[in-house]
C-alpha cells in the first residue's frame, strides 16, 4: 500500500477567495496506479486574469517522490480581454547553469506566442542549496512584455567565494501573471563551484569530478514479449544540485525498428533523488534469431561524473511464445512446491507435539513380554513398573523442560495436468525447533528450509525449475487431558524460484509463503493388561498462500491452497512364543484439498505390521499408504516401505548393528520418503521414468568411551535412489538417553556424468 499527503498552496490565486484550501492523504491499494485530488474553485465577479495555485505532495510511504508539485490555473471569465482564454500565450522560464565567477546567472523567460496586449509577470528568487547573500544576490521584480515581444531575461548576480562547497542551486519563480498563462513557472539556477582542492591552482575549471556523485547504468535482460527493457540509472549518493544526463540507444546485434524502438532523451535527478529508469520498448517478431543485444549510452552529465556510461540490453529470443506458457506451468510448480513444503513442516510439528511412539523394541518383563512403547515428550515421564504398556500421564510432567529437535523429509511428485502440462520433481525439507514444556503447555519456535527441483513442460517447451524456501514457525501445543491434545502454528517463508530453459537461459525471482495450521490427537482406547488394542483419531487443517514476484522474465503469480484431514488409527499387539511379538496396525481417513492445485475430496488408507524377536535381536516393519480416491482426475499417491534392524544390544547401543530398508511410491505430504507418483489404475511415466525403489543400508558398532560415560559408534551406510548411489560415513556419541552428538559426511553421485558429485558434511545435536 502506497500513501502520500497532498496540500494546496497559494500562487497568484488566494485560498478562501479563488479556491478552497485542501489537504488529504491519498492511498494506493496494491495494483492501483492513479488517484485524483479535487480542489474546489470559487467564482467571483472580478476581472482579475488567470490565477494559479499549486498542489504539493509530501510524506510518501512505499514510493519515491518524482514530480511532487503541480500547478492549477483558474481561467478568469469576467475579463474584458477580447482573446478567448484558450488562446492566451503561455509563459515559461528556463534553467541556467553558470560558473561561480561568471558574475551573473541569466534566466530566459519566453512567451509561447505574440500578444496584442501587454503581458506582465512577477518574479522572485528562492534559496535551495545556495544561500542568498553568500552565493547569489536575492532578486525580485516584474517583467513586462509589450505587444509583439516574446523574450525577456532576468539577471541574478552570482557571488564568488573561496570555499570548496560543490555545485549549489537556487530557484526563480514566476507569479501574478496578467494576459498570459503560466506554463513552466519555476527555473533552477545552478552555480558550479570553481574552487579546486589544490590551493595553488587558480584556474576556473568547474568542481572536480572526484567531488561529484557518480552515475552508473545497469545491464538488463528481457524476453522478446512486446514489453520494455527497464534500464536503471543510479547516482552513487544524493546531490544537493539537480543532476541531468542525456541517453541514447545504439544497435549492436539487435536492430532498432525491428527488435526494439530507438529511444533517446534526458534524465533529471532532483536534489535527493538517486534512481531513475529508462524504458526501451522491445518488439516481437516471428524469426528464430537467437538472443540479441543493444546498448544505452549516457552522455553530457551535469553535476555528476559518468562512472559506467553504457548499459547492455539483451533480448532473449522466445519464438512461438515460449515464456507465456512457461509462466502458466511455473505457477503450477510453485503451488505444488508450496503445498508440499508446508505439509512437510506441519507433519514435523505434528510428530513433535504429540506423544510419538519409539519404534525401537525393549525386552519386556517376564509378566509382560510385549514391547514397551516409550512416550517421547519434552520432559521424561516415569513408566510405572507394574504396567509397561502405560504411557506417562500428564500429571507426571509438570516440571518445565527444554527440548531441541529436528526432522528431515523428502517427497516426489509427477503430475500430468490439462493442456499437456507436466510437472515432475522432488521437495526436501529440514525442520529444526526448540521448545519449552511446562504443565500442559508446549511453546516453541521452528525453522525450516525447503529445496525443490524438477521439470516443467507444456507442449514443446520445457524448463528445469528449482525453488528454495526458508521459513519461521512459532507453535503451541495444549494437553487438554491424558487423551486429548491440541496444537497450532503460523509461519512465513521467503526464498527464490529459478527457471532454466533448454537453451541454458536462466531466470530468477523471489517467492514468499504464508501459512497457518491447527490439529489435534484424541486417544479413544489405550492398551491395558486385559487387551492390547489402541485406537486414536487425528485431525489437522492447513491454509497457505505462496507468491512469486514479477520480474523482467516472470509474470507475477499467486497460489492459495488448503488441506483438511481426519484419520482413524488402530493397532493391536500379539505376543507370540519365545518372547517375540507382532503388531498389525491400520489407519483410514478422509481429506479435502482446496485452492490453486488439485482440489476435491479424497480417501487415505494405510496399514502395516511391526515384528520383534528380542532373543534374535531383530525388529522389522512393513508399511503402506495410498490415496486411492480423489476428486482431481489423475491425482493419486501411494507408498510402500519396509525396514529391518539387527541390534544385539538394543537397550545399551553397544555392539554391532545392521539395518536394511526399502521404499517405493510417494507420499504427497512428505510423511515418508518416496520416489514416484502413479495413478493406481494407469501408471504415469513422465519422460519415460517410472517410480523406482529406494534402498538404504547402514552398519555400525557401538563401544564404551570416555570412561563408560558415553557410547561411541562409528558407522557407514549406502543408499540407492532412482539408480543414483549415495555413500555415508559418520561417528556419533550418545551420553545416556539425554544427549547425542553426531558428525557425518555424504557423497552423492549426480544423474549425469558431466556433473561433479555432491558433498555434504552434517553436524547433529539432539537432547531431551
Amino acid at each position: 500500500v502506497v500513501t502520500v499527503d497532498s496540500s494546496t498552496f497559494d500562487g497568484t490565486a488566494t485560498a478562501g477567495w479563488d479556491y478552497t484550501a485542501t489537504s488529504a492523504t491519498l492511498t494506493f491499494e496494491p495494483g492501483a496506479t492513479r488517484k485524483s485530488v479535487a480542489v474546489p474553485v470559487l467564482d467571483d465577479g472580478e476581472a482579475e486574469g488567470d490565477e494559479t495555485c499549486t498542489v504539493r505532495l509530501s510524506n510518501a510511504r512505499n514510493a519515491t517522490l518524482g514530480d511532487q508539485e503541480a500547478t492549477g490555473t483558474i481561467r478568469d471569465d469576467e475579463s474584458d480581454d477580447p482573446l478567448p482564454r484558450s488562446g492566451l500565450p503561455a509563459l515559461a522560464i528556463y534553467d541556467v547553469a553558470v560558473a561561480e565567477n561568471a558574475g551573473s546567472a541569466v534566466f530566459r523567460v519566453g512567451l509561447s506566442a505574440e500578444s496584442d496586449q501587454a503581458v506582465t509577470v512577477a518574479y522572485r528568487t528562492s534559496d535551495w542549496t545556495a544561500t542568498a547573500g553568500a552565493d547569489y544576490t536575492a532578486t525580485n521584480g516584474t517583467l513586462v512584455f509589450q505587444p509583439g515581444e516574446t523574450r525577456k531575461a532576468i539577471a541574478v548576480p552570482v557571488l564568488d567565494d573561496s570555499e570548496e562547497e560543490g555545485d549549489e542551486t537556487f530557484t526563480m519563480r514566476l507569479s501574478d501573471v496578467r494576459n498570459a498563462t503560466l506554463g513552466d513557472p519555476e527555473g533552477t539556477g545552478t552555480i558550479r563551484d570553481d574552487d579546486d582542492d589544490d590551493p595553488g591552482d587558480d584556474t576556473d575549471e568547474p568542481s572536480s569530478p572526484s567531488r561529484l556523485p557518480a552515475l552508473v547504468i545497469d545491464d538488463v535482460t528481457v524476453a522478446e514479449d512486446g514489453g520494455s527493457a527497464p534500464f536503471t540509472v543510479s547516482l552513487s549518493r544524493p546531490s544537493r544540485a539537480a543532476v541531468t544526463v542525456a541517453y541514447e540507444t545504439s544497435d549492436w546485434t539487435a536492430t532498432a525498428g525491428s527488435d526494439y524502438t530507438a529511444t533517446s532523451g534526458s534524465l533529471t535527478f532532483a536534489p535527493g533523488e538517486t534512481r531513475k529508469t529508462i524504458a526501451v520498448p522491445v518488439l516481437v517478431d516471428d524469426e528464430e534469431e537467437g538472443d540479441e543485444i543493444f546498448t544505452v549510452r549516457l552522455s553530457d552529465a551535469r553535476n555528476a561524473a559518468l562512472a559506467d556510461h553504457e548499459g547492455t540490453g539483451t533480448i532473449r529470443d522466445d519464438e512461438h511464445g515460449a515464456l507465456e506458457p512457461m509462466d502458466r506451468v511455473t505457477t503450477d510448480w510453485i503451488g505444488h512446491f508450496g503445498r508440499t513444503a508446508a505439509a512437510q513442516v506441519v507433519d514435523a510439528l505434528d510428530e513433535r507435539m504429540r506423544c510419538a511412539r519409539d519404534r525401537r523394541s525393549v525386552e519386556g518383563t517376564p509378566d509382560h513380554p510385549s514391547p514397551r512403547w516409550r512416550c517421547t515428550r519434552s520432559t521424561v515421564g516415569v513408566v510405572p513398573a507394574g504396567n509397561p504398556l502405560d504411557v506417562p500421564s500428564t500429571e507426571q510432567q509438570d516440571a518445565p523442560g527444554w527440548s531441541l529437535w529436528g526432522r528431515g523429509s523428502f517427497s516426489r511428485f509427477d503430475v500430468e495436468g490439462e493442456d499437456a502440462r507436466v510437472l515432475g520433481g522432488g521437495v526436501g525439507t529440514a525442520t529444526f525447533g526448540v521448545d519449552l514444556a511446562t504443565g500442559q503447555v508446549l511453546l516453541g519456535i521452528a525453522l525450516s528450509h525447503s529445496q525443490g527441483g524438477g521439470t516443467v513442460s507444456l507442449d514443446d517447451v520445457a524448463a528445469q525449475v528449482t525453488s528454495v524456501l526458508t521459513g519461521f514457525h512459532p507453535y503451541l501445543r495444549l494437553g487438554v487431558n491424558d487423551r486429548l491434545s491440541l496444537w497450532g502454528t503460523v509461519g512465513i517463508g521467503t526464498g527464490t524460484l529459478t527457471r532454466t530453459m533448454n537453451d541454458d537461459r536462466t531466470m530468477e525471482t523471489g517467492i514468499a509463503l504464508r501459512m497457518a495450521s491447527v490439529g489435534g490427537l484424541a486417544q479413544i482406547l489405550s492398551p491395558t493388561e486385559d487387551h492390547r488394542l489402541s485406537v486414536s483419531i487425528k485431525a489437522d487443517g492447513l491454509l497457505l498462500a505462496i507468491d512469486a514476484n514479477a520480474s523482467a522474465s516472470f509474470a507475477a503469480a499467486s497460489v492459495d491452497a488448503s488441506r483438511l484431514r481426519l484419520v482413524l488409527e488402530g493397532a493391536y499387539d500379539f505376543v507370540l512364543g519365545d518372547g517375540h511379538w507382532i503388531a498389525p496396525f491400520v489407519d483410514v481417513g478422509g481429506r479435502l484439498d482446496g485452492g490453486g492445485v488439485e482440489t476435491g475430496w479424497g480417501m487415505e488408507i494405510g496399514g502395516g505390521v511391526r515384528y520383534a524377536h528380542p532373543e534374535q535381536h531383530l525388529t522389522a516393519e512393513l508399511y503402506t499408504r495410498a490415496l486411492p480416491v480423489h476428486g482431481a482426475e489423475g491425482f493419486r499417491t501411494w507408498s510402500l516401505s519396509g525396514s529391518l534392524r539387527y541390534d544385539p544390544s538394543a537397550s545399551s547401543e553397544l555392539g554391532p548393528y545392521f539395518t536394511l530398508s526399502s521404499s517405493r511410491g510417494m507420499e504427497e505430504d512428505g510423511r515418508h520418503v518416496s520416489w514416484g507418483i502413479e495413478t493406481i489404475a494407469d501408471p504415469l511415466q513422465v519422460g519415460g521414468a517410472a517410480a523406482g525403489w529406494d534402498i538404504d543400508t547402514e552398519l555400525g558398532y557401538g563401544v564404551s568411551v570416555l570412561g563408560g560415560s558415553a557410547t561411541g559408534t562409528p558407522w557407514a551406510g549406502v543408499s540407492v535412489s532412482e539408480g543414483i548411489p549415495e555413500y555415508r560415513l559418520g561417528y556419533r556419541l550418545a551420553f545416556g538417553s539425554d544427549l547425542r552428538v553426531g558428525l557425518a559426511g555424504t557423497l552423492r553421485d549426480n544423474a549425469t556424468e558431466t556433473e561433479p558429485p555432491d558433498y555434504q558434511v552434517t553436524l547433529r545435536l539432539s537432547t531431551h
